[in-house]
């Protein structure tokens, strides 16, 4: 589960059931709205990863 999984302190695990889109559109608003859309987490994602 992500709540017990070993991230960065900085990382935040939304959660969220799949299954509800209302809940799920609420997650990809936050990704939105905090990062600049899935292009920008990706790319911010790629690099901490280099």
């Amino acid at each position: 589960m992500i709540e017990q999984a070993d991230l960065p302190e900085g990382v935040r695990r939304p959660r969220c059931d799949h299954l509800n889109d209302d809940e799920t559109a609420g997650v990809f608003d936050v990704i939105r709205s905090e990062s600049g859309g899935l292009g920008e987490l990706s790319e911010r994602l790629r690099a901490a990863l280099r």
